[in-house]
């Protein structure tokens, strides 16, 4: 498999995590369901909130995931069919500055969604969620193992740090999933619905993608002649966090 080109990166870096799109429009839909259906104005507002979170809002994250991961993807077994920032190392800080002003750009969009349809209202639930999303990515980051040196054992040991970032990955659902029912919804007025919607998403998001995460770390697993698994990992691959699973 050859790898993606920056062209294909930058225009949608990451179409494989499109697939978690689904929860934001099936939650809409069943919060529409119980309060009795809504009109075409909210409808509208609902659609364009949806594709600037996971077109935009989203897609710059990722952006700015894979630009603070560059050197330990190039490293990955599998790095061609993930499918990250395109290397090779030597053209790492072109192709980082190419996608550092493509995140601005996203970004850049919307706030002129948020303030050029401002009579839809969008101002503040955009802003909410580049605030939120953002301030997960940045916990997230914090909380992202550092490489493991040379000879310590692999699979890493649990610490609590790794636990916490097993944690906060279901974070992302609980924005996705919250944004569609408040749409739908009036949680403002009803903060039982929203602590126990945040809690369910939040849940889910944690089991889905350790489970994800736990499949993925198996690139690293070979077996010997006796039929165990053996773990292969260079220094600066920085999967601690999966491969603890």
């Amino acid at each position: 498999m050859s790898e993606r080109s920056l062209r294909s990166y930058l225009l949608l870096p990451r179409p494989g995590d499109l697939i978690k799109a689904w929860l934001f429009p099936a939650v809409f839909a069943l919060g529409v369901l119980g309060a009795g259906g809504i009109g075409a104005g909210e409808l509208l507002r609902a659609a364009i909130v949806w594709l600037a979170l996971e077109l935009l809002i989203y897609q710059a994250r990722y952006q700015w995931n894979d630009i603070r991961g560059f050197a330990a993807d190039q490293r990955h077994p599998d790095r061609r069919s993930r499918g990250r920032l395109p290397g090779p190392p030597s053209l790492g800080p072109k192709h980082i500055r190419a996608s550092s002003w493509v995140v601005l750009i996203r970004l850049g969009l919307v706030a002129l969604l948020a303030l050029g349809l401002a009579p839809l209202g969008l101002l503040w639930p955009l802003l909410a969620l580049t605030v939120a999303v953002f301030g997960v990515a940045v916990l997230y980051e914090a909380l992202r193992p550092e490489p493991s040196a040379a000879g310590e054992p692999v699979p890493p040991p649990l610490t609590p740090g790794i636990a916490a970032l097993w944690c906060v990955v279901g974070a992302g659902y609980a924005i996705r999933g919250v944004a569609g029912l408040s749409l739908a919804v009036d949680l403002v007025a009803n903060s039982a619905l929203l602590v126990s919607s945040m809690v369910a998403f939040w849940a889910f998001g944690i089991a889905f993608v350790t489970g994800r995460w736990a499949l993925e770390a198996l690139a690293f697993a070979r077996r010997d002649g006796r039929g165990r698994v053996k773990w292969q990992v260079e220094q600066g691959q920085a999967r601690e966090h999966s491969l603890a699973l």
